[in-house]
């Protein structure tokens, strides 16, 4: 029996959050974390970052999610990036996953410039973070290039294990087939842990 998840772990950060500070708990839980009931989550917040999913990926969200609270449950962290009204401006939703805290899905307001910088400076952050890892590929990965360190491929072939890859000649990329999106070429990054 599959047991299905009904609590998230939810952080809200400001979008001027300390670059600084000490980012270890986005990989151990605690605060500022807070488990709020998956299905407790007001429906305007699941509708904001709805809209911020479909603006960022376009054509591609048609099919993916559903426009309601069970097309995200299986990312049990969610960091929502807030501005000083307290609307979502940006978030990074990650899973628990054997080897760590694996980011799933990634999104910012374009139309803000703190907004997709909080993202992509708290990524250039997290994956030095001992147990934070994750897939990334061409706009993420061209601004996280030379800030985080890359998992090797054949390394990234096992932790994705039974998901199949191509590895590239290059030593750094493969490509996998993912499901309603096609043939994509990824990157992973920062630091997994309990390596096979």
């Amino acid at each position: 029996m599959v047991m299905k998840i009904t609590g998230i772990e939810i952080a809200e950060i400001p979008c001027a959050f300390d670059r600084k500070g000490n980012l270890d708990w986005a990989a151990a839980g605690g605060p500022p974390f807070q488990t709020v009931d998956l299905f407790k989550i007001e429906q305007f917040t699941i509708d904001r970052i709805w809209e911020l999913y479909k603006n960022a990926y376009g054509e591609l969200s048609k099919g993916l999610f559903l426009r309601n609270v069970f097309s995200f449950q299986k990312y049990v962290r969610w960091i929502l990036f807030v501005n000083d009204s307290k609307i979502i401006e940006a978030f990074a939703f990650f899973k628990k996953h054997q080897n760590g805290t694996k980011l799933g899905i990634i999104c910012a307001n374009f139309k803000k410039m703190d907004a997709r910088d909080a993202v992509i400076d708290f990524l250039r952050l997290v994956f030095h973070v001992e147990g934070v890892f994750g897939e990334v590929s061409d706009r993420v990965e061209a601004r996280l290039s030379g800030y985080v360190p890359i998992v090797d491929p054949q390394l990234a072939k096992r932790i994705l294990h039974p998901k199949q890859i191509q590895i590239d000649g290059d030593g750094k990329h493969y490509t996998r087939d993912l499901r309603n999106i096609g043939v994509v070429k990824k990157m992973m990054v920062g630091k997994p842990v309990n390596l096979p």
